[in-house]
């Protein structure tokens, strides 16, 4: 059974979450946000200051402090294809 903490009313209002991939199981939260178009900032900000780490942002519904308790169920799968310019380009030339 999971167990959920009560979140202060002023963290509860941040519902973005900017995370870190430490592997393909693992995330790590990083800041949150009210607004996610601020989110999608600081993580693109992110990426480009550390281009070994990858970070995205999720959305929690609840509030929860764990973000790894989100989606449990998701931790089989691979972490998201890297879309860098490159790889676009030549998935474009095999069209």
């Amino acid at each position: 059974m999971r167990r959920f903490s009560i979140m202060p009313y002023r963290d509860s209002l941040k519902r973005w979450v900017v995370v870190r991939f430490v592997s393909a199981t693992d995330r790590v939260p990083v800041a949150r946000f009210v607004k996610f178009s601020d989110a999608e900032g600081h993580a693109h900000t992110l990426n480009r200051q550390h281009p070994a780490d990858r970070y995205l942002v999720m959305f929690d519904p609840k509030g929860l402090p764990d973000v790894n308790a989100l989606a449990p169920e998701l931790s089989d799968l691979p972490p998201p294809p890297d879309f860098t310019e490159s790889s676009t380009w030549h998935s474009l030339e095999a069209l």
